[in-house]
């Protein structure tokens, strides 16, 4: 998924013709949890800069937790 954290990135920061690569982040997460997790991984090891960082605990974290969390 590294190939695809890296796009999400260059998306992130205004690079055109990634659009697909922030498409698929969310399809990832609706399919399968489990594979959103590792995707979370990947973006946290990949993240640019500290921006990029706080843009995944705002984003894709937020949104796994949101829809796969344990709820009670």
């Amino acid at each position: 998924m590294t190939a695809l954290s890296k796009a999400y990135f260059r998306w992130l920061h205004g690079s055109d013709g990634n659009e697909w690569a922030q498409e698929r982040v969310d399809e990832i997460f609706c399919e399968d949890a489990e594979k959103g997790w590792q995707l979370i991984l990947d973006l946290v090891e990949e993240a640019p800069t500290q921006y990029s960082l706080y843009y995944v605990a705002a984003g894709p974290l937020e949104m796994l937790i949101r829809d796969d969390g344990v709820t009670q």
